[in-house]
């Protein structure tokens, strides 16, 4: 990648441009950041997170419970409670406690009087559970769920007689004998086999796996597809061919209507029907429960003042891989203007997406395919009219926002989620769907995401959701450091809102079982949080970092570097499969076609929406089909300056069937006058993407001195750039960055609230270039402003040969490095200074130090309440750290809270030095939930990095260090043995030098007055606690060329003397 705005590797560069940057100094305005500063370090109800509320019913709790429950959630950090009534078949009496009683009105009206209170909102399934279901209809109603079904015939001689030179065809359509619901009769086509046989690679995906498989396609003559007559009296068809035909060469359909059959159970007392997603008139059924029994004066007073989501799940239809609806047929004429019937024998493939013993036919030219595509279209678009649309449209009306997964979990490929995203109040994806396999744990599919960030963002919408944290088989077992993991994958993909997985509402019968209701049979789907958990006590630890981060990434506007057209009807797969963008700092997400007919979907000045992500160039991956209409929308981008990349295939197909012939050949004549269009590129492979890349001239946002595992996100609020970073690699990664923008660099800690300046950097055109460190796993957020977020010292680092420097918290620059040595620092004013550093980094191990372990055992009460913890305190002295089922043989089981002491003696400790301290726990440890050193409690701990900058607490001499931890329940309710402790800890100490740095006064304050430089203080990250009018920025102007030679020598003499003197002592 270009590396013009990166620090050369070479000592001797970044020395001489950072003399040269130096002397460029100016001032910057303190803007009105004081709220935005207030609310990252102190997160606030508009900021956190939300969460699902699952209920078994309307059973078991008085309203005062539910008050409790509310409270405990607000208390935990939450903003929002999504109340869901789950699977309780068989458990609880659903006539007078399931969804929708009167008994359910009263504890919604209760749960919203609770949130009222305690400062949170509520939102709601939009019907019981998901999909959209209704007791008002049965499975054969027409607004139930549908699909098309058919039986097929192989003709012979004996079905028909000789009757005039013509064989006439002597019975009925083919039926299935044997249906468990009524089938509706669509038509009869005949077709002619013409012998030949091809064959066809098809894919079915479900939860993110996909489905390979290859099938022999037999083919038929086109034109001899015809629907045939069949009399209503007799039901015989009326139909015959030519004597001098072949009866055996044809076969026959009978295609029939019905529904699927699918019904949510265990909510309602009547099983509630799954509906017609594709009608209209379906969907304003299901609203008209909400409008005629569910909607309360108290709830429609709630929503009018508070607002709040209603909420819809993943589209998981059963039993619909050719869906159908009333009027299909007629609708199909309407949006493609050929009549389907004759055709419906090319949509059988569709229900055989793996090896069958069932013939499968098509044409020999494969046109077929686009008689499939122009049917799924309309399925997709009578999807997002008729459903999507209505009730965003219809929750509006009542002050709500509708949320909605705009995918299928079962991936039918019809729905294109791009799209659907741009038209719903808020779109959500989720940890499980979009994770490598089916159980969520590895939540890396990133493309799922920006699949929807992709709609999101080109409809001028700022959230997209996140179901986080759903796991199967892995509840009660759940850490801090996994969701962690998931929440920055799922970030780094475009989420900027989570709804965690979820929280149970306790309920009290014989079917509850310690320790308490789960609203999952089997208990098996993560995760229980509520206070059954150790941690709970501590879960603002989690939330505050989910709201730092929702806070940051909802600001302002996403800007991307990069469009991936994706025309494919499937949300749950990786597109890219490998980092070739991502890995040299480009960011991007995915477009489909509908989505570039919305109105920002334009280019202005080489940029696709300028006013939204302003997308810098346009990438097709293997693309073989696009409409005419398409192929001109991009000679027009191309036109107007945005950059379109061809990677591997190019289009020679078209999408629809209707004059296809026709449209393909001015299609392929449109893409070769494209292709040789100015700002159009061709390349073979992605590999090569990065490389056209920088051949273009198309920078990125973020820009690395070298290819690293980090994905970064900006996001543009006025002056301010905000830049998310993820290390998903699993080694460290140290890389110097150049970010878009001007102004200052802040790092904002994510876990502390800490608005830190950064202590090196340097400013050219229109970027900022900062090194960064991020450890495995680690994720971090920098501000690039003009106007300071907090007190900023007037003097920073320009370059230097110190491994970090850092501020302390007098604005004094700390250089530390792990190595001994003497070392060159490149100040902003043009100063250079030199440190000497005495020793080398070294660490004081208390893994086998004396430790008093006090554990709060949780346990299951001895009088069997299924709602009860039982909570014994244990007490040991350690002369080694070792995992909890090691202290007891006989309980290898324990699960708690344990609380750590031990006192060391740090003899050789010196005020001003850098102490670090290190842990390691094990994996069935929650969270390090507190570290206290010498009585003073420090800051949250990074649950990723477990480490802390201990520098402050700690004295010459003994130490006291208290570590407290909470496990997870796993070990309890499931008699696991998973590794409960703290197992190993030390300090890390460096030496580090401190530059002092005068204090400047403001240069447009009258009195100026030289001041004294400050001492220097312990070596902390801390940010400062109070703001300044005016603060240092870097800008170009004109200098004194004498200034900047004798600058330029200074170095290169230090340099000399570094490297002699290091000669002398090596």
């Amino acid at each position: 990648m270009k590396q013009k705005k990166i620090l050369s590797i070479l000592l001797s560069i970044p020395l001489i441009l950072g003399c040269l940057s130096g002397f460029i100094t100016a001032n910057a305005t303190q803007g009105d950041n004081s709220s935005f500063v207030e609310s990252f370090q102190n997160p606030t109800k508009e900021t956190q997170p939300k969460i699902r509320y699952w209920w078994q019913g309307a059973n078991g709790k008085t309203d005062d419970d539910i008050y409790r429950e509310i409270k405990s959630i607000a208390d935990a950090g939450f903003t929002s409670v999504e109340m869901i009534k789950m699977d309780s078949r068989d458990q609880i009496d659903l006539e007078e406690y399931g969804w929708g009683t009167d008994r359910w009105n009263h504890v919604s009206e209760v749960v919203i009087a609770a949130a009222e209170e305690y400062g949170i909102t509520v939102d709601f399934t939009i019907g019981p559970r998901w999909p959209s279901a209704s007791t008002e209809i049965t499975v054969n109603d027409e607004l139930a769920s549908q699909k098309m079904v058919y039986s097929v015939k192989e003709l012979s001689t004996t079905d028909f007689v000789l009757e005039n030179g013509q064989y006439v065809y002597q019975g009925g359509v083919p039926k299935e004998t044997e249906s468990d619901y009524e089938q509706r009769f669509i038509a009869a086509t005949i077709a002619k086999k013409t012998g030949g046989v091809h064959t066809k690679k098809v894919s079915f995906t479900k939860f993110g796996n996909t489905i390979e498989s290859e099938l022999s396609i037999y083919e038929l003559d086109e034109n001899s597809l015809q629907a045939v007559e069949v009399s209503e009296e007799s039901g015989l068809v009326n139909w015959s061919i030519p004597s001098t035909e072949n009866p055996e060469d044809y076969i026959m359909y009978g295609f029939y209507a019905q529904g699927t059959g699918q019904t949510v159970s265990g909510v309602t007392a009547k099983d509630s029907v799954v509906i017609d997603h594709y009608s209209a008139d379906a969907t304003r059924m299901v609203l008209s429960k909400w409008e005629n029994e569910l909607f309360t004066d108290t709830i429609k007073e709630h929503f009018k003042e508070y607002g709040g989501d209603f909420f819809e799940d993943s589209l998981e239809l059963t039993e619909s891989i050719v869906p159908w609806t009333k009027g299909t047929l007629d609708l199909f004429k309407q949006e493609y203007g050929y009549d389907l019937t004759k055709y419906l024998p090319v949509l059988v493939e569709r229900l055989n997406t793996s090896a069958t013993t069932t013939p499968l036919y098509g044409f020999k030219d494969q046109s077929d395919e686009l008689i499939v595509n122009d049917y799924i279209d309309l399925f997709n678009h009578l999807y997002q009219k008729n459903h999507l649309q209505v009730i965003t449209e219809w929750a509006k009306e009542y002050n709500m926002n509708y949320r909605a997964q705009v995918y299928a979990g079962m991936d039918t490929g019809i729905y294109d989620s791009n799209y659907s995203a741009a038209i719903v109040g808020t779109a959500e994806g989720e940890s499980l769907a979009f994770s490598v396999n089916d159980d969520g744990m590895d939540s890396s599919e990133y493309d799922c995401f920006r699949n929807l960030s992709g709609g999101v963002h080109m409809a001028g919408k700022q959230i997209l959701s996140d179901e986080l944290g759903a796991v199967r088989n892995y509840n009660y077992r759940l850490s801090f450091t996994k969701l962690v993991e998931t929440i920055n994958k799922n970030v780094s993909g475009g989420v900027n809102q989570f709804v965690l997985h979820g929280t149970p509402s306790q309920s009290d019968n014989e079917y509850v079982t310690w320790p308490g209701y789960h609203g999952w049979i089997g208990k098996y789907w993560s995760e229980d949080w509520e206070d059954r958990q150790p941690v709970w006590e501590n879960m603002e630890i989690l939330t505050d970092y989910m709201a730092r981060i929702q806070q940051v990434m909802q600001s302002g506007t996403a800007k991307m570097d990069l469009a991936v057209f994706y025309d494919e009807k499937t949300a749950t797969r990786q597109f890219f499969e490998n980092d070739s963008l991502t890995s040299y700092g480009y960011s991007y997400e995915l477009l489909s076609p509908d989505t570039l007919e919305l109105p920002m979907a334009t280019v202005k000045n080489g940029v696709l929406a300028s006013e939204g992500a302003a997308y810098r160039a346009m990438v097709f991956y293997n693309q073989n089909d696009m409409s005419l209409s398409m192929v001109e929308k991009l000679q027009d981008y191309a036109d107007n300056g945005l950059k379109l990349i061809f990677i591997g295939d190019t289009p020679t197909e078209i999408k629809n069937y209707a004059n296809y012939q026709q449209e393909r050949e001015q299609m392929n004549a449109a893409m070769q006058k494209l292709l040789v269009s100015e700002n159009v590129y061709q390349i073979s492979s992605t590999d090569e993407l990065a490389g056209k890349l920088e051949e273009i001239d198309l920078d990125g946002n973020v820009e690395y001195s070298t290819q690293v595992g980090v994905m970064t996100l900006r996001r543009e609020d006025g002056k301010t750039n905000y830049y998310w970073m993820y290390n998903k690699s699993e080694q460290n990664q140290n890389v110097t960055v150049s970010l878009t923008g001007t102004g200052i660099p802040y790092v904002l800690d994510l876990w502390t609230g800490e608005i830190t300046p950064v202590a090196q950097y340097t400013v050219e055109d229109g970027t900022v270039t900062i090194p960064v460190n991020l450890n495995a796993g680690e994720a971090r957020v920098y501000a690039i402003t003009p106007e300071a977020l907090v007190e900023t010292p007037k003097t920073h680092v320009t370059a230097g040969t110190a491994s970090r420097y850092i501020y302390d918290q007098n604005g004094n620059i700390i250089v530390s490095s792990d190595q001994k040595g003497t070392y060159a620092t490149v100040l902003s004013d043009g100063t250079v200074k030199q440190s000497e550093l005495s020793f080398e980094s070294y660490a004081v191990a208390l893994k086998d130090q004396t430790w008093n372990l006090a554990i709060e055992r949780w346990s299951e009460p001895d009088n069997g309440d299924p709602n009860g913890m039982k909570k014994t305190i244990l007490n040991y002295q350690l002369s080694s750290l070792a995992a909890w089922k090691e202290l007891e043989p006989d309980i290898p089981t324990m699960s708690g809270r344990g609380t750590y002491t031990t006192t060391v003696n740090l003899e050789q400790w010196q005020p001003g030095k850098i102490a670090q301290l290190q842990l390691s726990v094990g994996s069935g440890t929650v969270a390090i939930t507190t570290i206290t050193v010498n009585g003073t409690e420090l800051p949250v701990v990074d649950q990723t990095l477990k480490s802390v900058d201990i520098s402050n607490y700690v004295t010459q001499g003994e130490n006291t260090i208290q570590i407290a931890i909470a496990s997870s329940l796993y070990n309890e309710v499931f008699q696991g043995e998973d590794e409960i402790g703290l197992l190993d800890a030390a300090i890390q100490i460096s030496d580090c030098d401190v530059i002092s740095i005068q204090r400047e006064v403001d240069s447009d304050s009258s009195d100026e007055q030289p001041s004294q430089p400050s001492e220097p203080s312990n070596p902390v990250e801390d940010g400062f606690n109070s703001s300044t009018d005016q603060v240092a920025v870097p800008s170009t102007g004109d200098h004194n060329m004498i200034l900047v030679v004798f600058g330029v020598i200074m170095v290169l003499g230090m340099i000399i003397c570094i490297i002699c003197r290091n000669r002398k002592h090596s």
